[in-house]
C-alpha cells in the first residue's frame, strides 16, 4: 500500500488501542463507595481557551482536522501536524508549541510511559521489502508535580522520512486544571486497605502504595484528587486487583481488574531468491512469507500469519512467552533430507530450519529467515516454501474451487544421496503428494556436471 494508506490503518488501529477497556472504567457495584461525577470543564481549560488553542494550531497546520466530544479534543488529524530532525524532535516540538490544544502544559508531559522500563517510542508498520518500519510512536505520560496521572497518556504517529513528519495524534491526557498535589496530606494505608477487605476479605496481600493523580478516565470530568495507587490479591498472588484511594478520605475511588489476557503480534519474513532462477543466478531479497506457521512452546499455541506475514496469537496472559517459527502452512510442508534416505518416514525428525525467541507480551516479535543468508540449504527451504505458498494463492484467487490446491503438499529439499536420481532430477510423487528437490553439486569428482540447488521458484 502507499505510505498515506498504511499511516491511515494504523491511525484506525491507534484509535482500537486507545478505547478504554471495560475493565478500565470505575466500577460502582464493585467498589464501595466510588466517587465520580462533575461534567463542568475544570478551571483554565474552558471552551475560549481550547478555541484559542486550536485556532494557534491551525495557523499553523490550515489543513488540520480536531475530533472529540465537545470541550475536549481527543484526535487530531489532517496534516503533517509537524516537523523535526528526529521522531522524538517531531514530537516534543509539537507539545511544546501545542500543549494547550491537549488541555495541559508542556511541563506535565514526559516522554515516558506509565509503566516502569517500557520503551517510550514503538517501531510501527514493519516494511519487509525496505527492511525497515515505516512510522514510529512516540508515547508520553502525564505528570502534575512529579505524581503520576492515572490514564493520562499521549500518542503522536511520526512517519520514518526526512522531515519526520507528524500524522497522527491520540489525545488521552486527564483534565487537571489549576490543580497541584499537596504532598503534605498525611498519606495512612490503614483505612484504603480496610475498605478492600471489607469488599474482598480474600484480597490479603498488599503491594507498597505509590502516589498518583486520580481525575477519572478517559472521556470523564472527574475533579483530581490526590491518591494511592496499589495491588491486592490473595496470598498466592492469584486474582490481583489495582486499586485507587483518595489520600484524603480513604476511600476507593478505582479499581481494575489485574488479570489481562494479552494477544502476541508479530510478522514472519525471509531473504529469498528474486525472480524465476537459481538461488547462484539470482539475489536474495527480503519478502513476507505468507501463511507461516508460529507457536508458543512448549504450550502450544499457534497461528498462521497472513498473506502479509503478519499474525497474532491471542489471549495469552502476560510475562515473557518463546516463540517458535516454522516453515510450514496449511497446505505446505518443507523437510530438510540433508543425511536422510530418498524416501524417508514421514515422522522422521528432519533437521528443518525454524527461528525460536523469547518475547515480552504483547510483542511484537518479527522473525526473518536465512537472515544471514549464508547456507545454500537454509536458502533452498525458505525458497521452496515461498514458491508453493504463491503458486497456492495465485491459484486460488483466479479459482477458488480448482481440485486439491489446499491440499497439503510435502516439499523435501536437499536431497543428496548418490543415486540415480540426485543431483539434477527434481520430481512428484503424486501418490504422496511430495515434490523431490535435489541439493546442489559443485564438485566435478561425484557428480557428472554442476548443478544448483533445486529449491527454486520455476521448479517448485
Amino acid at each position: 500500500r502507499p505510505a498515506s494508506s498504511r499511516a491511515g490503518i494504523t491511525c484506525v488501529f491507534l484509535d482500537i488501542i486507545s478505547r478504554p477497556p471495560d475493565h478500565h472504567r470505575s466500577k460502582a457495584d464493585d467498589t464501595a463507595p466510588v466517587k465520580s461525577g462533575h461534567t463542568r470543564l475544570p478551571e483554565g481549560h474552558d471552551q475560549a481557551s481550547l478555541s484559542a488553542a486550536r485556532d494557534s494550531l491551525l495557523q499553523d497546520v490550515p489543513t488540520a482536522k480536531f475530533y472529540g466530544p465537545s470541550g475536549r479534543i481527543t484526535r487530531i488529524y489532517g496534516g503533517p501536524l509537524g516537523f523535526g530532525d528526529s521522531p522524538e524532535d517531531s514530537a516534543a516540538r509539537f507539545v511544546r508549541r501545542h500543549a494547550a490544544v491537549l488541555g495541559t502544559r508542556a511541563d506535565d508531559l514526559e516522554p515516558r510511559t506509565a509503566r516502569p522500563g517500557a520503551q517510550h517510542t514503538i517501531p510501527l508498520m514493519y516494511d519487509p521489502v525496505e527492511n525497515r518500519y515505516l512510522l514510529t510512536l512516540v508515547l508520553y505520560s502525564q505528570h502534575r508535580g512529579g505524581v503520576p496521572v492515572y490514564g493520562g497518556d499521549l500518542k503522536i504517529l511520526i512517519r520514518n522520512e526526512p522531515g519526520f513528519s507528524i500524522v497522527y495524534v491520540v489525545n488521552g491526557l486527564q483534565k487537571l486544571g489549576a490543580f497541584r498535589p499537596d504532598l503534605s496530606t498525611p498519606r495512612g494505608e490503614s483505612a484504603p486497605r480496610a475498605a478492600v477487605l471489607a469488599r474482598y476479605p480474600s484480597l490479603t496481600r498488599f503491594s507498597k502504595p505509590e502516589l498518583a493523580i486520580w481525575a477519572g478516565t478517559s472521556g470523564e470530568d472527574v475533579p483530581p484528587t490526590l491518591a494511592h495507587s496499589f495491588m491486592a490479591s490473595k496470598p498466592s498472588g492469584a486474582e490481583p486487583r489495582k486499586f485507587l484511594a483518595s489520600i484524603e478520605t480513604g476511600e476507593i475511588v478505582h479499581m481494575i481488574d489485574g488479570t489481562q489476557h494479552l494477544d502476541l503480534t508479530g510478522t514472519v519474513s525471509a531473504l529469498v531468491t528474486t525472480g524465476p532462477t537459481s538461488d547462484v543466478c539470482g539475489p536474495e531479497a527480503p519478502v513476507a512469507l505468507p501463511n507461516a506457521f508460529v507457536e508458543i512452546v512448549p504450550t502450544g499455541e499457534s497461528a498462521y500469519a497472513d498473506a502479509a506475514g503478519n499474525f497474532v496469537i491471542p489471549d495469552l496472559g502476560t510475562g515473557t512467552v518463546t516463540v517458535k517459527s516454522s516453515l510450514q502452512s496449511p497446505w505446505v510442508t518443507v523437510n530438510n533430507l540433508v543425511g536422510f534416505p530418498e524416501d524417508p518416514d514421514p515422522d522422521s525428525a528432519f533437521p528443518n530450519s525454524f527461528l525460536e525467541e523469547q518475547t515480552l507480551l504483547p510483542g511484537p516479535i518479527n522473525f526473518v529467515h536465512n537472515s544471514q543468508n549464508n547456507s545454500e540449504l537454509y536458502r533452498a527451504e525458505v525458497n521452496a516454501y515461498y514458491a508453493r505458498n504463491i503458486v497456492h494463492d495465485f491459484v486460488k484467487h483466479y479459482s477458488p474451487t480448482f481440485p486439491n490446491i489446499d491440499d497439503m503438499l510435502r516439499i523435501h529439499v536437499n536431497i543428496d544421496n548418490g543415486t540415480d536420481s540426485c543431483p539434477g532430477a527434481a520430481g512428484y510423487i503424486w501418490l504422496n503428494k511430495t515434490i523431490e528437490l535435489c541439493a546442489a553439486c559443485t564438485d566435478p569428482q561425484t557428480c557428472s556436471a554442476l548443478f544448483a540447488n533445486e529449491a527454486w521458484s520455476s521448479v517448485v
